[in-house]
């Protein structure tokens, strides 16, 4: 079985916003979260950031 697609955000712990460029929030989608997440870090102040994931489809069989 697949894992579920998952809706992948940085938050910035300070004020509780997600993470934006060129005032659009950064998503990536992905089925690997764990390796996504590693990537989303890269250059990036861990301490600083926790993340945020959904599932794309909440109510599917998918």
């Amino acid at each position: 079985m697949s894992r579920p697609l998952l809706a992948l955000s940085l938050i910035d712990i300070a004020t509780g916003r997600p993470h934006r460029i060129g005032g659009e929030v950064l998503v990536l989608f992905t089925r690997a979260p764990e390796e996504a997440a590693t990537a989303l870090l890269r250059n990036r102040d861990p301490g600083r950031w926790r993340f945020d994931a959904r599932p794309v489809f909440p109510d599917s069989a998918f």
